[in-house]
């Protein structure tokens, strides 16, 4: 029986690439005086383009932007920026923040397993006010251990006092979340993933109530 559910933070509990162009769209406008040779798109689109969707850190991503579109700012002043504010403009994964709650008025323990710097983590985990909804939060920095590797995810059933078998984990991608967390012997759910991909996908997390009411 189920008694625990858990999340990954990026793309699953928050909407990291609408928080980016919340951001960038914020960023360009700082220094638009100044930038005014190449378009606010062209800066989003080249930030993306480098950024491959978190797995580059930002140093470089800036110092590439920097070569490319000669940014009059030094990298450490724009990587700056982005520490300090990109958490400013965070926003939750369309229906994450109803099933979340749906889970704890089911009285259900939750926690949070996500691999990143602490720093970004804990700016994005205090802007949506997770620390009071989660039972454990792990952040990979902080544990000296990533996912998918098998311990971090027995490290917060331990610390949830529960076994692995009783505790569900929710991730967007196949390797790090959903199949990181069943190698822990945990049930596990990939949000938006593909069929036929020998993981158990969840489309919408409209659809998880009615998992949840099977499986308890």
């Amino acid at each position: 029986m189920i008694q625990a559910v858990l999340f990954d933070l990026d793309d699953t509990l928050h909407d990291r690439q609408r928080t980016l162009q919340h951001f960038l769209q914020w960023q360009y406008d700082k220094h638009a005086s100044s930038w005014g040779t190449f378009s606010k798109e062209t800066f989003m689109q080249q930030f993306a383009a480098y950024d491959k969707g978190g797995m580059v850190w930002k140093d470089q991503v800036y110092r590439q932007l920097k070569e490319e579109l000669h940014v009059s700012e030094h990298p450490d002043v724009l990587l700056e920026e982005y520490v300090e504010h990109v958490a400013d403009h965070a926003v939750w994964m369309e229906g994450a923040e109803e099933a979340l709650a749906a889970c704890r008025r089911k009285g259900l323990k939750t926690g949070l397993i996500t691999n990143g710097k602490r720093t970004l983590q804990r700016r994005v985990i205090g802007a949506l006010q997770l620390e009071a909804r989660m039972d454990v939060i792990l952040i990979s920095e902080e544990e000296d251990i990533r996912k998918p590797q098998a311990d971090i995810f027995l490290r917060a059933a331990d610390q949830l006092e529960l076994e692995p078998e009783a505790c569900l984990f929710i991730g967007d991608s196949l390797e790090a979340d959903a199949r990181g967390a069943a190698s822990a012997g945990m049930r596990s759910l990939w949000l938006h993933g593909e069929m036929n991909c020998g993981a158990r996908v969840l489309p919408a997390y409209e659809q998880l109530i009615s998992y949840l009411e099977e499986e308890m």
